[in-house]
């Protein structure tokens, strides 16, 4: 959101300076496309300069260009790896060769899923180089070893509840009750 904000400021700045007419909805288009990665403040920052274009001459309509240039240079090259490094905990020249090279290998699409992709891969790794005999962080137990949230609902081998009071046993023990019992006919004995 910051990088977009800069994006927008910076060009609507330019914009209104340059007395292009819709400086405000142009900056605020810039804010919005500034959401969508890589290609979206540079394909609303075209509109900036078409606009700028059409409205007060090819001249203006180059130094407009050269606003969008500079602010996305700016963007591009200091805040977002800054600002990207510090979210994800990487290092800003890191996030910059990270989305050089998921551009070069997946285009579009690598460049913007190989920031989370690296964070991740770090997160891990330095998870794992923290805990090498695989022991849980400290003051968490591992999973699957919580009790159950409540109380338990013990079923006896019929599927009955026991009553109220009594006690269940674990799978395999025989219960002082139904040691007695007689296996049903025509079925198993401890068929549910």
């Amino acid at each position: 959101m910051l990088v977009a904000l800069v994006d927008a400021v910076g060009i609507g700045i330019g914009l209104a300076v340059l007395g292009v007419p819709l400086a405000l909805p142009l900056a605020a288009l810039v804010f919005l496309g500034g959401f969508i990665p890589v290609i979206g403040a540079t394909l609303t920052g075209v509109v900036a300069i078409l606009v700028a274009l059409v409205t007060v001459g090819p001249v203006k309509a180059l130094i407009v260009l050269g606003v969008v240039i500079a602010v996305q240079q700016l963007e591009g090259h200091v805040l977002q790896p800054v600002i990207m490094g510090r979210a994800v905990a990487l290092h800003p020249l890191a996030v910059i060769l990270s989305i050089a090279t998921g551009v070069l290998v997946a285009g579009v699409v690598g460049g913007l899923v190989a920031v989370p992709l690296l964070a991740v891969l770090n997160t891990a790794v330095r998870y794992l180089a923290g805990h090498p005999d695989g022991e849980p962080t400290a003051g968490r137990e591992p999973p699957g070893t919580e009790p159950a949230e409540g109380p338990e609902i013990l079923t006896g081998h019929n599927g009955d509840r026991p009553p109220a009071g009594s006690e269940a046993t674990p799978a395999g023990d025989a219960a002082p009750a139904e040691a007695g019992r007689q296996p049903v006919p025509g079925g198993s004995a401890g068929a549910g």
